[in-house]
């Protein structure tokens, strides 16, 4: 193993409090070392590889052939079907025809650990894979917008709005364009950070906005007026990244704005709920992960 990649994984060992020394093995005590992680770092890349870096998605259950049979126009039949095939013990999307995919989402998170891994260990084969997800990323963006966008590979409905296969929304975008900004630190291609800039005109300017005071909260997308809070500070994160590399005021009013609507809305208990609408009253734990992430 290369000792660059020795000595990122021992990063992570002191991130995750597990400071055992490089050179130390598995103790019976169960301590944790840097090899541990690289194995099992080893056979996720192989498990992913071996998928050509496709897969299922808990909420992919409209993309099934069946769709040309069944009637599913109605918005209850759409989230049925959805909730079954994401809920039910077994994965029965071979038996509803439904086909492994690449997932622009999935491709920026996969983008991001390759840049990284790169930038650590210096392997010739993470940059390669970096360049094979760029790729992959390009050929998939949403075309006729402002800014460059990416949406999930499915047919989405949700409580409050249905929304087609590759619909950009501001979750999908806003892990790309970090990962192009990961890859533009890493490669210093300028053209990855005009990638990001151009996905902060897709928020600004083609996302709706609904507004309460000064503040205000980015829409999930172009067809809906939501006001989800996870969505809309990935959005003013990606803002603020941005603006980190190109100096632009402009763009740290704008997020700043948006930041200050997640930060009034948080409930007195330091949660907050999904969203504003009555339908979207409810909490769970990653996505109050995504807004104190993004913070």
């Amino acid at each position: 193993m290369d000792p660059k990649c020795l000595l990122y994984f021992n990063k992570l060992l002191v991130k995750l409090k597990l400071d055992t020394p490089i050179s130390q093995k598995i103790s019976k005590g169960g301590a944790i070392d840097t090899f541990i992680l690289n194995d099992s770092l080893q056979r996720l890349l192989n498990y992913c590889e071996s998928k050509d870096w496709k897969g299922y998605d808990p909420y992919d259950g409209l993309n099934t052939s069946w769709r040309k049979v069944l009637p599913l126009k109605g918005k209850i039949l759409r989230i049925l079907l959805i909730q079954f095939l994401k809920r039910f013990p077994l994965n029965l999307r071979k038996l509803f025809l439904i086909k492994e995919d690449y997932n622009p989402k999935g491709l920026g998170l996969f983008l991001s650990a390759a840049a990284r891994l790169y930038e650590h260990c210096g392997e010739e084969r993470y940059k390669k894979l970096a360049y094979r997800f760029i790729d992959l990323l390009f050929k998939r963006q949403s075309r006729g917008y402002i800014g460059m966008c990416w949406g999930y590979n499915f047919d989405w409905q949700s409580k409050a709005f249905f929304l087609p296969r590759y619909t950009p929304t501001v979750v999908a975008t806003s892990f790309v364009a970090n990962a192009f900004l990961d890859a533009y630190k890493v490669f210093k291609e300028e053209q990855f950070l005009k990638i990001a800039r151009s996905s902060c005109d897709f928020i600004c300017r083609d996302l709706n906005r609904t507004y309460r005071g000064e503040n205000f909260c980015f829409s999930y997308s172009p067809l809906d007026k939501t006001t989800i809070h996870n969505a809309n500070i990935l959005g003013a994160h990606l803002l603020t990244r941005t603006a980190s590399f190109t100096g632009e005021d402009k763009l740290k009013k704008t997020a700043f704005d948006s930041i200050k609507f997640v930060i009034h809305n948080q409930n007195p208990d330091g949660s907050w709920y999904y969203g504003t609408r009555p339908q979207h009253q409810w909490i769970d734990n990653f996505h109050t992960g995504f807004i104190l992430e993004s913070l």
